[in-house]
C-alpha cells in the first residue's frame, strides 16, 4: 500500500509540463508527462476493453475516463506503421457519425466495438 502512495505523491509533485524521454513513445524527443499519462491510460483503458472482449464480457469505462481516452486517440498517428504486423493499433477506422464516444475513441484505435 505504501507503493501506492509514493505513487501518488510523485504524479502530485510532478510538473505535468516537464519534459522525460519515453522511448516507447517517442525515442528521440522529450514528451511533456501528461502526454505519457494519457498514452499509459490509453493503453490501460483499451487493452481492458481488449480482454473482456476476448472473455466475451462487456466493458464501458466511466464517461470522464471515456473523454481522456478519445482525446488521446484522436492524436495517435495513423499511417504505414499501424499496418505493420505487431503494431500496437490497427489503421484507424472512420466511425459512424452518430457513433458514441466510447464506439469513436476504439474506431480511431482500429478496433470495431460491435465485432
Amino acid at each position: 500500500m505504501d507503493s501506492a502512495y509514493d505513487l501518488v505523491f510523485a504524479f502530485a509533485e510532478a510538473d505535468p509540463d516537464a519534459g522525460i524521454v519515453e522511448p516507447m513513445l517517442h525515442p528521440t524527443r522529450d514528451l511533456p508527462l501528461s502526454t505519457v499519462v494519457g498514452a499509459q491510460l490509453l493503453d490501460t483503458v483499451v487493452h481492458t476493453w481488449d480482454v473482456a472482449r476476448s472473455l466475451d464480457l462487456q466493458y464501458h469505462p466511466t464517461r470522464d475516463i471515456t473523454a481522456a481516452v478519445l482525446e488521446v486517440a484522436t492524436t495517435v498517428p495513423d499511417g504505414p506503421l499501424r499496418r505493420s504486423p505487431g503494431s500496437a493499433f490497427a489503421p484507424a477506422m472512420l466511425p459512424p457519425v452518430d457513433a458514441m464516444p466510447w464506439e469513436r475513441a476504439l474506431a480511431y484505435l482500429g478496433r470495431d466495438p460491435h465485432a
